[in-house]
């Protein structure tokens, strides 16, 4: 009993949302996070297939994933997109391993994360290193020893150089002593 209480309370009480599944790919029970960031109730989760909040598109991906932890026991690292209670679509990191009953796949324990705005981080960071790249004006970041861990074209072509000659050499050493 109290050890069923101590995994009650780390699995109602944990940072990310976990869901347990069935073979079905059914919602069995899910914590208080998975609660708070899919906005369903826990009722209204269980008995719901996954399938019903993730695109259709995502569908074929989520099976083979399915299939891969029946086969392996486990598997991280995958990224999806669920929609929430309100229609929002959040992007999600899952990490997962199997359920075995008498060594026959039952179920999956899924660890979700909610990556949504690391996703929107790294789609703004690649416009950006993209918008940089392509300027027309010479455009270079230096660390605080005054080398350049950075350098787009149109800065390389101004010291006649490729960008990959000028990443970690100090700025200082690729001007004439007298500019200095």
């Amino acid at each position: 009993r109290e050890a069923g209480e101590r995994y009650r309370d780390l699995f109602e009480n944990a940072n990310d949302a976990i869901f347990l599944l069935d073979e079905q790919r059914r919602y069995v029970d899910v914590n208080r996070r998975a609660v708070e960031i899919f906005g369903y109730t826990r009722e209204e989760f269980i008995g719901r297939s996954v399938f019903e909040v993730i695109p259709p598109e995502q569908a074929p991906r989520s099976e083979a994933a399915f299939r891969e932890l029946a086969e392996h026991g486990q598997y991280h690292g995958f990224e999806g997109r669920v929609r929430t209670k309100d229609g929002r679509w959040l992007d999600i990191g899952v990490s997962s391993s199997a359920i075995l009953r008498d060594g026959v796949f039952a179920g999956s324990r899924d660890i979700v994360r909610d990556i949504t705005e690391r996703k929107r981080a790294e789609e703004e960071r690649k416009r950006l290193l993209e918008a940089i790249s392509i300027a027309t004006e010479g455009i270079a970041i230096t660390d605080d020893q005054d080398r350049f861990i950075y350098v787009n074209d149109a800065h390389a072509r101004m010291y006649g150089r490729l960008p990959d000659e000028l990443i970690g050499k100090s700025w200082r050493d690729t001007v004439p002593p007298e500019m200095i």
